[in-house]
This record gives C-alpha cells, structure tokens and sequence, in this order.
C-alpha cells in the first residue's frame, strides 16, 4: 500500500464507514506487514479513564486488504462488505 497522505485519508474515512462510525486513527505503515487489520472496539469508561469492566468489549472487528483486476478493496470479515479504495496502489501478499 501507498503511504501518500491521499490514501491514508481515504482509508481513514472508510474504515470509520466500515466500523459502524467509531472514530479510527490509521498509521502510516497499516498494511505494510500484512493484508490483515484487526480493530479493536473501545473500552467503556467511568470518568477520565476507568474501564467499568477492567477489560475490551467485544471482538477486534477484522479488515482484509484485497488486490483484484479492479483495483483495491477494504473487506469487512464479519459480512464480506467491500469498499473500493480508488487512492491506494496495492500489492499482492
């Protein structure tokens, strides 16, 4: 994947689409060790910083970069929802 700050924009934005709204921050080096991304879901918290259960909710919601004669395509594993990223040149693993 390309690091241009284009491409990093553009797959910021889907994956807050792609992850039901919930903010995402993305490195500049995401994808570059693998076609794998897992988020994990945020904490609920009590005040500043308490966990109210001292532990993460939830499964890490689970991505897959995909290259196709299409270009390239964020997967959502859960339900195998794709969005197109038109800014990113992808590589085969």
């Amino acid at each position: 994947m390309n690091p241009e700050p284009a491409a990093i924009a553009q797959l910021q934005q889907v994956l807050v689409e792609a992850n039901y709204g919930a903010s995402v921050t993305v490195a500049k080096d995401v994808f570059s060790d693998s076609s794998r991304l897992a988020l994990e879901q945020g904490r609920q918290v009590d005040g500043p910083t308490r966990p109210l259960t001292g532990r993460d909710l939830g499964k890490p919601r689970i991505f897959r970069l995909v290259k196709n004669s299409g270009g390239c395509w964020l997967v959502r594993a859960e339900d195998g929802q794709r969005w197109h990223l038109d800014k990113l040149a992808c590589v085969p693993e």
